[in-house]
């Protein structure tokens, strides 16, 4: 306004310094949302302009600015203006102006990215945290699609992730994967060729595999461009993507996943409100259950969040104490609890009769099994809030953006508010156009800087409450599958990323085999030591350290059981690169049971059972062995528990025909019987079965007899209640001639070439020996043969 009657000044003062002279309008002529005022002189003909806007400022970009910046289009803009009568520009310009201002939000998200990454590398070099000469620095990503799923839809056409970094809660990068083009898609209809355009499709596959290519692409951009090495990552539950990342990131293997602790409860709750949803339950204790999930939920979060700094086995023992303490029984509970000389019934043997405590405590163990990965209280809410800010630049995922540029501008856009705050236009705005946004725009975004620090004392006031226990969470509706992503063939890989040289590769063999050899050098007490400081195994870093480029027992049978004509690529990625040992199911189940499968051998045999550790032999500095116990001087323990034998007990399921496969793995008949004589096997005892020397379990107890160098283990199979013992020999012929030799074969010849030149980082399969290929191709030629 106070240009428009600046201007007018001008006019009219023209008109009096003028002698005769009278300025008239001339012509009117508009570009959208500016008017420029023709003004002659009827006596000296000169020409004055009256702008709607001051010069240099482009209001149809600011337009353009604004709409897309709270989620509306061009439809939604013109139809607004409308309304005040005010005109707008045409579409195809309103389009260009968008393209312009989305240009502007990539270029300035890049120069802020930079300088987020520069600031994370040097807090990270102040800290001390350098590993190799390089620092390395935590992680928060998260991913999501242009387009909501609900639950079952997983097709969308583009797909946003996010990198940021722990210290500064800035972006250090946004990446987008696009699969579609509208040019192109409508050229290929057509059946003609696209004409020339910047094409926005940069990915192929699924729309699943959108969020591990991005954060992928990030993490080795991280790395490679800024010299920083994202060593911790914080991320949601999704464990194929850390798989990804572990395969086809630089130092991948080496990274380390920090839980979420959010995601880790809320898939917690989801658990209890499906076991209490579950109708074949006992009714009584869904009833039980139901009211007592939000204490709960709130209990095993306060775990997490009060353990900070504490030891992970206080916050294992706090999370197992969690459904006890609701449940209302307090003898385990620590000096914080205030319910101990309440009133409070005690519930926990209705929970026990009605089967609830043991469904409630399945779903703990989750959350216990991942105590180390949470014991830093670490979120990804800096995520979620770009996540949100994004969906309100693109109309909360229900406007299809992805037909062009769009969807990514709006993501660049949403990093600078998270970046910047709710003032980010004056910032962004200054920043690329050079001269500052407006009054008009500066009281509005100061009185909404006003608001939010008042709804932010508000939320640590309802936190405070809710830690006080007085606070009632708002209800949430309870909360898909990832696919597989698959890349170009491994010729063309190959072809652009070939193998290192054989001499280069046997170079590095050595080194990694001196690596090994200086953990454990030659001498008892350095083995003695190793043993007793990797106490608790999966639990222990020094362990994981240890165990990490070894091929351990838990492997040996799988191993053992490939043919010659079986490919070892799928057997290698699960070792180098699939979840930790320890989070398996079945381990995880073990873990539960264990301890009470050793007290009742200690006292049915009356001895102890020693923890241990890891075993590793000097001259077999590969290979590692790490049993459930030790036993005496020359005995070891191994547990194997057997959850699926529907209320049977171990023998009844073996005598059984129907249900003996299940434990066909492990036992086998003493005496050699045809199959008709099997069928009429109902009943065995103890005396009639023996380990099965080709089981899995019967490889890797032999594997640590070897290693441990003791005589016998003790192989205890338990289901539920019930427990069967079977002695196992060391058998030094079969390890000296069969088993030691096909371990180091597969160390050498499958592991090493993957560990140290990795085809799967490149989305290649690992190597495959030339044993294997050659048993193929006979076996092909077999084959081809019997067809002639």
């Amino acid at each position: 306004m106070g240009h428009v009657l600046r201007m007018h000044t001008a006019i009219m003062n023209h008109s009096r310094e003028c002698e005769f002279g009278k300025m008239k309008l001339l012509k009117v002529e508009d570009s959208g949302m500016l008017g420029v005022f023709y003004f002659k002189c009827d006596q000296c003909e000169k020409v004055m302009q009256l702008r709607t806007v001051p010069p240099g400022d482009d209001i149809n970009k600011q337009l353009a600015w604004g709409s897309r910046s709270i989620g509306v289009g061009f439809a939604q803009a013109q139809e607004q203006m409308a309304v005040l009568n005010v005109k707008v520009p045409s579409k195809n310009t309103f389009r260009k102006k968008i393209n312009a201002v989305g240009k502007v939000w990539r270029q300035l998200h890049e120069e802020e990215r930079a300088k987020a990454i520069a600031e994370e590398k040097k807090l990270a070099e102040e800290a001390g945290d350098v590993d190799q000469g390089i620092p390395f620095i935590t992680v928060k990503v998260d991913g999501g699609w242009c387009r909501r799923t609900y639950g079952h839809g997983y097709g969308a056409k583009s797909g946003v992730a996010v990198i940021i970094g722990a210290r500064t809660k800035k972006p250090l990068y946004v990446g987008v994967d696009n699969k579609y083009c509208q040019l192109c898609i409508k050229a290929r209809k057509m059946k003609e060729e696209p004409r020339p355009h910047d094409c926005i499709v940069n990915y192929q596959g699924p729309s699943t595999g959108m969020e591990a290519d991005i954060i992928i692409r990030g993490l080795n951009f991280i790395q490679k461009e800024h010299s920083v090495w994202p060593k911790y990552i914080v991320g949601d539950g999704d464990a194929s993507v850390f798989s990804r990342i572990q395969q086809q990131t630089t130092r991948g293997r080496f990274c380390e996943k920090i839980e979420c602790a959010n995601h880790a409860v809320k898939n917690f709750t989801s658990r209890m409100h499906a076991i209490a949803k579950n109708t074949n339950g006992d009714k009584e204790g869904r009833v039980l259950l139901k009211p007592l999930i939000p204490r709960l939920t709130s209990g095993a979060r306060g775990a997490i969040r009060n353990n900070v700094g504490q030891s992970v086995d206080q916050l294992r023992a706090d999370l197992w104490n969690g459904p006890m303490h609701v449940f209302g029984e307090h003898s385990q509970c620590g000096a914080f609890c205030d319910r101990k000389d309440s009133d409070e019934p005690n519930n926990v043997d209705i929970a026990t009769k009605t089967d609830v405590l043991s469904k409630v405590r399945a779903a703990i163990q989750t959350l216990v099994n991942n105590a180390a990965k949470l014991r830093l209280n670490e979120t990804t809410n800096h995520c979620e809030c770009f996540m949100s800010l994004l969906a309100k630049l693109t109309g909360g995922k229900r406007v299809d953006l992805s037909t062009g540029w769009l969807y990514e501008h709006c993501c660049y856009a949403a990093a600078l508010a998270y970046l910047f705050g709710p003032a980010w236009h004056l910032v962004a705005w200054e920043a690329a156009m050079g001269s500052p946004l407006g009054s008009v725009a500066q009281k509005v975004f100061s009185a909404r800087a006003v608001e939010n620090e008042r709804l932010r004392s508000k939320r640590l006031a309802d936190r405070e409450a809710r830690e006080r226990g007085e606070w009632v969470p708002r209800r949430r509706a309870p909360g898909g599958a990832p696919d597989e992503h698959y890349g170009r063939t491994q010729e063309q890989v190959l072809q652009e990323q070939p193998d290192v040289s054989d001499d280069e590769l046997q170079r590095r063999i050595d080194l990694k085999i001196g690596e090994l050899c200086d953990q454990v050098p030659d001498d008892s007490t350095s083995l003695r030591v190793a043993t007793v400081e990797t106490v608790g195994q999966h639990n222990n870093d020094y362990y994981k350290t240890l165990r990490k480029d070894r091929v351990t027992a838990c492997w040996a049978g799988d191993i053992m059981s490939k043919r010659d004509t079986t490919c070892r690529g799928n057997l290698v990625k699960a070792i180098l690169y699939g979840p930790d040992i320890g989070k398996k199911e079945q381990i995880q189940k073990g873990h539960a049971a264990e301890v009470d499968a050793k007290k009742a051998y200690e006292a049915l045999r009356g001895t102890k059972v020693v923890e241990c550790g890891i075993f590793i032999r000097p001259e077999l500095p590969h290979l590692g062995a790490s049993p459930d116990g030790l036993v005496g001087t020359d005995g070891l323990i191994e547990v194997k528990n057997f959850s699926k034998l529907d209320g049977r007990t171990i023998l009844q399921t073996f005598g059984h025909p129907d249900t003996r496969q299940k434990l066909r793995s492990v036992l086998k008949f003493k005496k050699k019987m045809s199959r008709k004589e099997l069928a009429k096997v109902h009943v065995v005892s103890k005396f009639d079965v023996e380990p099965n020397e080709n089981s899995k379990p019967y490889v890797q107890v032999q594997m640590q007899l070897a290693l441990s160098g003791r005589e016998w283990c003790d192989l205890v199979l338990i289901a539920g209640t019930d427990m069967e013992i079977f002695r196992i020999q060391r058998d030094r012929h079969y390890w000296n001639r069969t088993l030691e030799p096909t371990l180091t074969n597969f160390y050498y010849d499958c592991l090493l070439p993957e560990m140290l030149d990795s085809r799967t980082i490149r989305g290649c399969a690992p190597r495959e020996p030339q044993y294997v290929i050659q048993a193929q191709q006979r076996n092909q030629h077999n084959d081809d043969s019997d067809e002639d």
